[in-house]
């Protein structure tokens, strides 16, 4: 599904978040699962991994945790500044099975705002066009602290690759009203900036991951999900996967 900015001001933020809640893959937690196995933590195996598996059997996720061998989770191999080549050759031979009938092109910037927990619970309490125009933080205890994006950070970076189009995707982590009056303010100061803006949204994550490592230029948002399509775009096009650690976050890099 592809909104443009008009489509996106015209409809109610009820309908927005009915069409991200719809989704059957709701709940669905790629990035956690990736960047966390395999994993010794017991709470982490009954609360994530299990559940998952159980719940989505057939996803990229899972597909990567059976197909992967080594005995050091991504994240921990990221917080130690290790090489992560092969986790990331996995995800992207993953991705390339999954057809895209119109990728993003070369002159589009590819932005993931994270709808929903991280925009809901910032830690300024902003609302939605707050945030919008001065950006803002998440913090949790696992994850450390997070940044979201402002429409600032995201004009800066069309500027810097004189880029003229934008595609925003945004996940369906608990989203609410701040997150659909965030989306709507980054997309109508984004159209007053002259630049064209569309959302588009699909309800499997993986589609949305393969279809950002097919992204010459991307943006990234807060949350592992966005990590990992970045360093798969990166391998892809530039054959670099550094990703770095996030400050203070013990769940994905620092803890086994």
């Amino acid at each position: 599904m592809i909104k443009n900015t008009s489509d996106i001001l015209y409809m109610d933020n009820r309908e927005i978040v009915n069409i991200i809640h719809s989704s059957k893959y709701y709940g669905y937690r790629l990035g956690d699962i990736v960047l966390n196995y395999p994993c010794s933590r017991g709470e982490h195996i009954r609360n994530c991994y299990l559940p998952q598996k159980t719940k989505f059997p057939d996803s990229l996720a899972i597909k990567y945790t059976e197909q992967y061998k080594g005995k050091k989770s991504m994240g921990l191999k990221i917080g130690d500044h290790e090489n992560i080549d092969d986790n990331i050759e996995i995800l992207m031979n993953l991705c390339d099975s999954i057809v895209i009938n119109d990728p993003p092109q070369d002159d589009t910037l590819v932005v993931t705002i994270r709808l929903g927990d991280m925009i809901e619970e910032n830690q300024e309490r902003r609302n939605g066009y707050e945030l919008a125009i001065q950006g803002g933080t998440f913090w949790s205890q696992n994850g450390g602290a997070r940044h979201i994006l402002s429409a600032q950070e995201i004009i800066n970076e069309l500027k810097k690759h004189h880029l003229n189009k934008i595609i925003l995707l945004g996940g369906a982590h608990g989203t609410r009203n701040i997150s659909v009056q965030y989306l709507k303010s980054m997309m109508q100061i984004m159209n007053k900036e002259g630049f064209a803006c569309t959302w588009n949204y699909n309800p499997s994550p993986d589609y949305d991951l393969a279809f950002i490592s097919r992204a010459r230029h991307i943006l990234p948002g807060p949350g592992g999900f966005s990590l990992v399509a970045r360093a798969i775009s990166n391998m892809r096009f530039n054959k670099q996967e550094k990703i770095l650690p996030v400050d203070g976050g013990i769940n994905f890099f620092g803890l086994k």
